[in-house]
């Protein structure tokens, strides 16, 4: 039953030890726990960057993604995992705290300038603590909402796309039409989306 495992010692003070087993079983080990070390490590330093990026002026998330790929022959020992926790931590990171200098030093980002207008009137109203824990709970909330429903998005998305893909020129044409409609000038908004390739 047992003759894959090797052959079993009995040792005075320290027990019994499966010989040929123990030394593989370690070293399995071992390797898994500086795998987790890695990982921890490059989610430390994707937060770093994120909070450096967020707050900086100037440093984009891009400009240390460049930073990383020309440095990837120095990382050859690095695991792919750890690569993409160290991008989705710095990610993540940048979007959370970017709003602090956009809240507070009314200098907002492209990604963030539509998004900051009603927390500039926390700001004046003397409330622009209230307004970055709002945005924190906002993000926070995002973030966890979009984990929990991405096994579900994962399994829905390609049937909803397979209905729609007969239907899709149609559905995009209508939403065109509509939104030329609905513009202060139709035609001019048309003769916009002709010019572009439409």
């Amino acid at each position: 039953m047992f003759a894959g495992l090797g052959s079993v010692k009995v040792d005075g003070l320290v027990g019994v030890a499966i010989e040929g087993v123990g030394d593989n079983v370690f070293k399995g080990v071992a390797k898994v726990t500086r795998r987790m070390i890695e990982v921890a490590l490059f989610f430390f330093l994707g937060v770093g960057a994120g909070v450096a990026a967020g707050l900086l002026p100037g440093l984009h998330p891009n400009t240390l993604f460049v930073m990383m790929v020309s440095a990837l022959p120095a990382l050859a020992g690095v695991s792919l995992v750890s690569l993409l926790v160290f991008v989705v931590a710095l990610s993540v990171t940048n979007v959370m705290v970017s709003f602090v200098p956009a809240l507070f030093m009314g200098a907002p980002e492209a990604d963030t300038a539509l998004s900051i207008l009603p927390g500039h009137q926390y700001v004046l109203q003397g409330r622009g603590l209230e307004a970055l824990y709002l945005t924190v709970i906002g993000g926070v909330g995002a973030t966890l909402g979009a984990a929990l429903t991405f096994p579900f998005l994962m399994s829905a998305v390609p049937v909803v796309s397979g209905m729609l893909e007969p239907i899709m020129h149609y559905a995009l044409a209508a939403i065109i039409l509509w939104m030329c409609w609905t513009d202060r000038s139709p035609g001019r908004a048309a003769l916009v989306f002709l010019m572009a390739g439409g």
